[in-house]
């Protein structure tokens, strides 16, 4: 099967510590190949931070991820 390099893969992360962040960064430096849809995370302060980084508009930033 051959790799296809046009494709942009989708993703949300569930828990935005730093593992989460780091995965998450892949669609600053990568963003023709992934673009994050979506966050969850319990904590306001760590949300509203990734949200404005990655644009996200408030219907996709969930403070629980049964929300998504």
């Amino acid at each position: 099967m051959e790799a296809n390099e046009n494709r942009q893969i989708t993703g949300i992360i569930v828990g935005c510590g730093n593992r989460g962040q780091n995965y998450a960064e892949y669609a600053r430096y990568l963003p023709k190949s992934f673009r994050l849809i979506a966050i969850a995370d319990p904590r306001s302060v760590v949300r509203k931070k990734l949200q404005k980084i990655y644009s996200l508009e408030d219907k996709y930033v969930y403070d629980d991820w049964r929300q998504l």
